[in-house]
């Protein structure tokens, strides 16, 4: 069951969009540093941005204990789940009439 949330006052999407700024600045400044660490000896390794992040991210989580193809698969569905929340919330944005930002 999908759920549009609407926002009552239009100065509380400041909020909204600047938290959303702050979450991907986050995100990116993590994946620059696992990328970073992911390089061995100078040498980045092979393959997309995408699967280095979760290999990297993988690789993190198997010193506590997950066994790394498990931590990288969940790591794989976690930045899938984000990805795709992020196309759905994009074209659900509307403005105060009800019209659909992107396609005008």
């Amino acid at each position: 069951m999908s759920r549009t949330i609407t926002i009552s006052n239009e100065q509380d999407m400041l909020f909204v969009g600047y938290g959303s700024m702050m979450v991907e600045t986050i995100l990116a400044v993590v994946a620059l540093i696992v990328v970073g660490a992911a390089a061995t000896g100078g040498v980045m390794p092979q393959g997309t941005p995408f699967q280095i992040f979760s290999a990297s991210v993988g690789n993190f989580l198997s010193m506590f204990g997950l066994p790394r193809e498990v931590a990288t698969c969940i790591i794989t569905m976690c930045v899938s789940a984000l990805v795709l929340i992020a196309l759905a919330v994009f074209l659900k944005v509307r403005d105060a009439k009800g019209k659909c930002f992107i396609f005008r």
